[in-house]
């Protein structure tokens, strides 16, 4: 089981998210995904769907999850990329590059979202 978080916290710290506007188009999403792919710090990349980010969520809510969920008139949660950085020291920098893009929402390292303090 040790060994299990040890690997968890290893691809952790490798991992960026880049969440994606509601307005982004299919082409502009392709085209980041082009840019995505061609960064030499990227070992893999994964786009992930609205409908698959909310199918993630309700998994992580357990049995109850379309229960909790049933009230919700349209899906909130966003499309994402889910990259993988072959070094955690360049993390930083490749969510950097994503902060200026129209397309993009929000980037941030899986880490800073582990290390969030809850609102008050």
């Amino acid at each position: 089981m040790q060994q299990d978080s040890a690997a968890h916290q290893a691809a952790v710290e490798h991992l960026v998210t880049v969440f994606l506007k509601d307005s982004a188009t299919p082409s502009a999403v392709q085209e980041l995904a082009r840019q995505i792919a061609a960064m030499p710090e990227v070992e893999a990349y994964h786009f992930v769907t609205k409908d698959e980010a909310l199918a993630n969520y309700k998994a992580q809510l357990g049995p109850d999850g379309d229960a909790i969920l049933k009230n919700l008139s349209r899906n909130p949660l966003p499309a994402s990329f889910q990259i993988l950085v072959r070094d955690p020291a360049e993390v930083a920098a490749v969510v950097d590059r994503f902060q200026t893009n129209p397309i993009v929402y929000r980037a941030t390292a899986a880490t800073s979202l582990l290390s969030a303090s809850p609102p008050p």
